[in-house]
């Protein structure tokens, strides 16, 4: 007959490895559970919730590659609120997304370069 003493150590490394496997998420969720309700516990549940200032919502503000329209010319990397801003500060135009009574100036895309492989992702008028 020949010998096993290969395989147990592999065997005893496999069964080691699948039951701390099984045990392991066990312990981590009761471990997370315990500890989102202690957090809960703790907190003030009749203090009015704020709504979202300015800075936090700057953090996921999407930034797009804006071009001119017609014309097609890169302008810059910048957030929406930022363009409009730029529009005013530089020409005194009211501009918006807004597509009721404007005049299309300037297209955001998500991706940069030209052609454009997708369409415009958001459109900016003059007003």
């Amino acid at each position: 007959m020949k010998r096993l003493s290969i395989s147990l150590p592999a065997i005893a490394l496999a069964l080691v490895l699948i039951l701390s496997g099984a045990t392991t998420t066990h312990y981590a969720a009761a471990a997370l559970y315990a500890a989102r309700s202690h957090k809960e516990a703790g907190t003030n549940n009749t203090a009015p919730v704020s709504p979202a200032t300015p800075k936090d919502k700057a953090k996921f503000d999407t930034y797009y590659y804006w071009f001119t329209y017609p014309g097609d010319a890169y302008v810059d990397h910048e957030s929406i609120a930022i363009e409009e801003f730029e529009y005013w500060f530089y020409y005194g135009w009211n501009v918006n997304t807004n597509s009721g009574g404007g005049t299309l100036i300037s297209t955001g895309y998500t991706l940069p370069g030209t052609p454009h492989s997708f369409p415009p992702s958001v459109f900016l008028y003059r007003h």
